[in-house]
């Protein structure tokens, strides 16, 4: 466990934020909650909000600075195109309508006009570019002709081949000698 001290830009007074960090993870987040105390005091807080190059140093390890390997931007509007999973089946497109006030749910639309209300867990963000590609992708198959028609009936008709073996298992005999000489 890390302590950071995270100085945001634009902040009138020093913030401090003790935070837990795996800096072993791929990707340190803040939550909400700790966002919402930093800013609680700031009159306008979408003015603060902006990309920045803060350094964050660990205090383990001499003050030395943390490796920073990457950004990761967040999508934070809705009608975001996503996949959500449906019944704990495969993950369809769907578009999310609106934040429900439950914690982490919200109402997503799936391509057949059904409005169901889904987790966060069971919702997964797709890119733009892929979006577009689910959407209008046609799924297009071939009918069987008549031949083949005929020869799956055939197949299906058809009994299965007998079995090598049908000896019925037996229980095994130590068994027996343990339960006789206990």
């Amino acid at each position: 466990m890390a302590r950071l001290d995270v100085r945001a830009p634009k902040v009138t007074q020093k913030v401090k934020l003790k935070v837990k960090a795996d800096t072993g993870a791929n990707a340190n987040v803040l939550s909400i909650r700790c966002l919402k105390q930093m800013y609680s005091k700031v009159e306008d807080p979408t003015t603060v909000l902006q990309p920045s190059s803060t350094i964050l140093t660990a205090a383990i390890v001499n003050g030395s600075t943390l490796q920073q390997i990457g950004n990761l931007n967040l999508a934070t509007t809705f009608d975001d195109s996503v996949l959500a999973q449906l019944h704990g089946k495969r993950c369809e497109p769907a578009t999310v309508n609106k934040k429900l006030s439950k914690p982490r749910s919200y109402t997503v639309e799936t391509p057949k006009n059904r409005t169901l209300r889904r987790n966060r867990k069971y919702i997964k963000e797709i890119p733009i570019k892929a979006a577009k590609e689910l959407a209008t992708r046609k799924v297009t198959f071939d009918l069987p002709d008549e031949r083949q028609l005929d020869e799956l009936q055939k197949e299906t008709t058809e009994l299965p081949a007998p079995r090598r073996s049908s000896r019925v298992k037996r229980k095994r005999r130590d068994s027996k000698r343990q339960n006789t000489s206990g």
